[in-house]
């Protein structure tokens, strides 16, 4: 579908540094916009669904065509498994982001790397997304700088951005004429993960702020944003999918706890019945109810296919927990198995003691979010705010809040050639 079908003109070195600044700018708004409270955007609570907060900006550069939309929730999960789930660097794992975290997107192409680990990832992409909300308008593409960079916050925990902001490039005119492809623009648009004081717990930002130009009416523009925010609910799903398709082996149903033997869930302890039929998990063997154990669309070699697993086991890490690819100066963060399996009312058997100082802080999460996996982890509810910052409340300047692991640009320019939909 891509329309790029020769190499694009080499950039020169007055652009390179001129977009890797906008990058790394669009990077730090993003990751100061984030913060509701005291963020440079004045945001208003519009709604809260399915676990994820719905914010509106006042937005001063405002159109009919335009939205300016934050959405918000807590995951349970690390940093290196967010980036891991966020890779597009090969074709295969650039189709299970498409088909999983942007959904509305049809088709991408890099057309410039111009910034590589260690240090923020920039590059220069060509983006079509699909007809918002599947109706009869035209399809949008834009091109764009995008920047994934790790950044310190000012308590010492990490986060992870990834931003996009619309750049005029004369290698990617308008395609209108010839495609029929609207042009939007993205003025600071994509996700900000945050370490928070619970234990592997991440707070989850996504903002969108994109003018989809031509003449839709401003309705449509607005539920596109909406929308595109709500898709935050799908993230803890990914990962819990993404450890079951990693970690271990599937049980044999002879090397599974006869289902006969058991009259009570496994993990919520209540009893079977009519309207609550025992079903066994396939990595742990135990008898459960539905409730507790789920439905998953795990990977199986290459393809993907639906199998059960309990909710706990969903949460263990797999044996190789995957490392950060995309920024080589952090460490990684592991998934501890005392997390997975322990609460503070006797709804698991086992109890690590070795880190029973951290569990106290997480049993309150586990207890909503694990047994009950589609009650979400209030990010109203914190009693920290996401990050803290030595300045006062007024919103002004964010340069001071971050630790930026910004790197050296480089001059590196890569065109994809065949390769064009790994981006």
């Amino acid at each position: 579908m891509a329309v790029f079908t020769t190499p694009v003109p080499p950039l020169s070195r007055p652009d390179v540094e001129r977009l890797s600044a906008i990058a790394l700018a669009c990077a730090r708004q993003l990751v100061a916009q984030a913060d509701i409270e005291r963020g440079p955007v004045r945001w208003q609570l519009e709604s809260q669904v399915a676990g994820v907060s719905l914010y509106k900006g006042d937005d001063v550069l405002k159109t009919s065509t335009s939205g300016l939309y934050c959405g918000i929730t807590d995951i349970h999960g690390t940093l290196d498994e967010v980036l891991d789930l966020f890779r597009t660097d090969t074709i295969e794992r650039a189709k299970d982001y498409c088909q999983r975290i942007d959904r509305s997107l049809l088709d991408a192409v890099q057309l410039f790397a111009l910034a590589t680990p260690p240090g923020p990832r920039i590059s220069v992409k060509w983006l079509l997304t699909k007809r918002a909300l599947g109706s009869f308008v035209s399809k949008r593409d834009a091109s764009v700088v995008e920047c994934d960079q790790v950044f310190t916050q000012h308590n010492g925990q990490r986060g992870w951005v990834r931003a996009i902001q619309s750049v005029p490039l004369s290698s990617c005119p308008s395609f209108e004429a010839t495609m029929g492809y609207i042009r939007a623009t993205h003025r600071g648009t994509g996700h900000v993960f945050l370490e928070s004081d619970h234990p592997k717990v991440l707070h989850a930002i996504y903002i969108c702020n994109v003018d989809l130009g031509g003449h839709v009416a401003e309705w449509v523009a607005t539920a596109d944003c909406k929308q595109r925010c709500r898709q935050l609910a799908d993230l803890d799903l990914f990962l819990r999918e993404n450890r079951l398709s990693r970690g271990g082996r599937w049980l044999h149903p002879d090397d599974m706890v006869p289902v006969a033997s058991r009259s009570h869930c496994h993990l919520c302890h209540k009893a079977f019945g009519v309207f609550r039929k025992p079903s066994r998990c396939r990595r742990c063997g135990e008898v459960l109810c539905s409730t507790c154990n789920v439905l998953w669309n795990v990977k199986v070699g290459t393809h993907w296919q639906p199998i059960r697993a309990c909710v706990v086991c969903s949460l263990r890490p797999p044996p190789e927990t995957p490392t950060n690819t995309l920024e080589g100066t952090c460490d990684p963060v592991m998934i501890s198995d005392s997390a997975c399996l322990a609460t503070n009312d006797g709804l698991f058997d086992t109890i690590v003691q070795d880190e029973t100082d951290h569990l106290h802080d997480a049993c309150a999460w586990l207890v909503q979010s694990v047994i009950h996996p589609s009650t979400t982890y209030s990010y109203a509810t914190v009693s920290s705010p996401p990050y803290t910052t030595s300045r006062s409340t007024e919103r002004s300047n964010y340069s001071d809040t971050y630790i930026w692991n910004t790197g050296q640009p480089s001059a590196t320019l890569v065109d994809i050639g065949e390769a064009k939909d790994c981006f």
